[in-house]
């Protein structure tokens, strides 16, 4: 038992850690990809006159996403709020298998932003400058045309079998739900610009997998 005590924040820091990895290769990485490859910072995007539908389910995500991080903390550093109704957890799952399906969401969501090129979405506008500029569809777009999200739900999952919580459950699915409204939006967007190059994906290629 003293063992596993003087492992254990080694082990909360190390989740700690992975859960903060993802959020800025989700996050700030994204962005700083974007100015890699197109010179300018994201945020160009949010400045636009228009606000997109995209703009909003991303900006609503974002405060999902600040309760579900809440979740994460305190499952780890608040041994109390397991004992109540939100933070018990509600099945019982190997701790590696959390790891294990975070980790491959993690890896394949970097791996596909790394792939869109510039394809690269943030801020999705339906013309000019700040438009998609091409379509991806080689890498791991030639079997999901969303596989940034597909692996970002992948890892959400990871998260919810390390903390299989009641509020955790709820943030992720609230997560799932705002990734496919994003999925759907982007396929309108895409197909209203590259028409029947889209169309012709859109039939060869399935949305998720």
């Amino acid at each position: 038992m003293a063992h596993l005590s003087t492992l254990m924040p080694i082990v909360v820091g190390l989740r700690l850690a992975f859960v903060a990895w993802h959020v800025f290769a989700g996050f700030l990485g994204t962005s700083l990809l974007y100015r890699a490859r197109f010179g300018r910072m994201p945020h160009v995007a949010w400045r636009a006159r228009t606000r997109s539908r995209h703009r909003v389910i991303q900006v609503g995500m974002g405060a999902v996403s600040a309760v579900w991080a809440g979740t994460v903390l305190a499952h780890v550093l608040a041994p109390g709020w397991q004992d109540t109704a939100l933070g018990r957890p509600l099945v019982e799952w190997p701790a590696v298998a959390g790891w294990v399906v975070a980790g491959l969401g993690h890896v394949g969501m970097v791996g596909s932003q790394l792939a869109m090129g510039r394809a690269l979405r943030v801020g999705l506008e339906e013309s000019g400058p700040l438009a998609p500029q091409e379509l991806a569809t080689g890498g791991p777009f030639s079997f999901s045309r969303h596989p940034v999200y597909v692996c970002s739900m992948l890892f959400l999952a990871g998260e919810w079998v390390w903390n299989p919580s009641l509020a955790c459950g709820l943030a992720v699915i609230a997560l799932m739900l705002g990734f496919h409204g994003l999925a759907v939006e982007e396929d309108r967007v895409l197909a209203a610009r590259f028409g029947a190059a889209h169309r012709e994906y859109a039939e060869r290629v399935r949305r998720y997998l």
